[in-house]
């Protein structure tokens, strides 16, 4: 397995990693095809990263535990965060990413 580290800092401004990016570019110019993904804010910024990775055609493993949320409060009801993470990593695996622990990672 070859693994690529990219070296340049992309700055974002919105959910989508992709969006008014480089990214994409430097991705393409890398011949990077899979990608690792983890971070904050699942229910934004990992869910609409992943779904544009998708549609991109890469290829994507996603670290369930390398990712985190918050509570969300719907209709004066708080919905723990530990729910919103589990939705999420069951609503993106498989259609969009090989959800994973870290501990599986080879």
């Amino acid at each position: 397995m070859l693994v690529y580290h990219l070296q340049t800092v992309i700055e974002k401004h919105y959910p989508n990693s992709f969006y008014e990016t480089n990214l994409h570019h430097k991705l393409i110019e890398s011949e990077i095809t899979e990608l690792v993904v983890c971070g904050m804010m699942t229910h934004i910024y990992i869910d609409t990263t992943v779904r544009a990775a998708k549609d991109y055609g890469y290829q994507i493993t996603l670290i369930s535990d390398g990712c985190a949320t918050k509570d969300l409060e719907w209709n004066g009801v708080t919905l723990p965060a530990t729910l919103i993470q589990n939705v999420y990593m069951a609503s993106l695996n498989k259609k969009f990413a090989n959800v994973i622990l870290s501990s599986e990672i080879v």
